[in-house]
């Protein structure tokens, strides 16, 4: 995908939820990053503010890790929201989007109707391997399991303009497939 197309995907979805937040995501993105779901984009203060009509703001903010969890309109997806504490507000450093174990997780239902959590380069649960590797590219790892086929892509290149731009050492993205679909997708940045 061109980053003019994945341009064009992630503004499509910032116009189709009114009222979200308006992210800008870095023009000189790696073709293996893909730091946005829905609009909330990684270490992006305005986005992590106010999304789907809802505060962004973890469960417990003094846990070790805090977090909050979303869920689509039928409870099928969830998105993991894992807020780092940095200067004075909460940022937003890992997202993780997967489908729900029991019909009664614990998650908000945001008034919006969302169908799917869809990352800002297109990518959603349910698609093949093929079709994750198309968009993300080939430079991936892989981590066979029993029961799952894991790809993780991973950007450590201290000289990535990303990277320094977000003061991270590194991020990552990890894709989880059962039977050939994408049950599970991680993506974050690594702080120091």
């Amino acid at each position: 995908m061109s980053k003019k197309s994945s341009f064009c995907s992630i503004a499509a979805m910032l116009v189709s939820f009114p009222g979200m937040v308006h992210a800008v995501i870095d023009p000189d993105l790696p073709r293996q990053a893909d730091p946005m779901v829905l609009g909330i984009v990684l270490d992006h203060t305005e986005s992590a503010q106010y999304a789907f009509g809802i505060k962004l703001e973890p469960d417990d903010p003094d846990a070790i890790r805090p977090r909050m969890s979303l869920c689509d309109h039928d409870k099928h997806e969830k998105l993991t929201l894992d807020f780092y504490e940095r200067d004075t507000a909460n940022i937003i450093s890992e997202l993780h989007v997967e489908h729900v174990v029991t019909p009664h997780a614990d998650c908000m239902v945001p008034p919006q109707h969302i169908e799917h959590f869809t990352s800002g380069k297109g990518i959603h649960l349910g698609m093949s391997r093929k079709e994750v590797t198309d968009i993300l590219g080939k430079g991936f790892q892989e981590h066979p399991h029993t029961d799952e086929q894991i790809i993780s892509y991973r950007i450590d290149d201290k000289d990535s303009t990303m990277l320094q731009r977000h003061s991270a050492p590194a991020y990552y993205g990890q894709y989880h497939f059962k039977n050939n679909r994408l049950v599970k997708f991680d993506v974050g940045f690594e702080f120091p």
